[in-house]
């Protein structure tokens, strides 16, 4: 989904990804059968934390590269003023 930008995929094992919201209900990493369909489930809360994990583990491993250096210099960049050509005054992250 993160990457493909769509939470259906007729080649992936499950029919649908599903994000539990409550923060009365901690579910986190679970296959669901529902109506002969699987289901894969997480937590939001939880998939954020594992995602900021895995970035930190990433940065720890390969931060300090050539290659990692120069993809980031053209990476995401926060313009706190917007940008002219896009959104003025307004902060934007592009």
């Amino acid at each position: 989904m993160l990457h493909e930008g769509s939470a259906v995929n007729p080649k992936a094992r499950y029919v649908r990804i599903a994000f539990f919201l409550s923060e009365n209900i901690t579910a986190h990493r679970n296959k669901m059968m529902v109506n002969d369909e699987q289901y894969y489930q997480l937590d939001v809360g939880e998939f954020v934390a594992d995602v900021i994990e895995g970035v930190r583990d990433f940065l720890r491993e390969k931060g300090a590269s050539e290659k990692y250096k120069r993809n980031y210099e053209k990476y995401l960049r926060v313009y706190p003023d917007g940008l002219a050509s896009f959104a003025s005054g307004i902060p934007v992250l592009a």
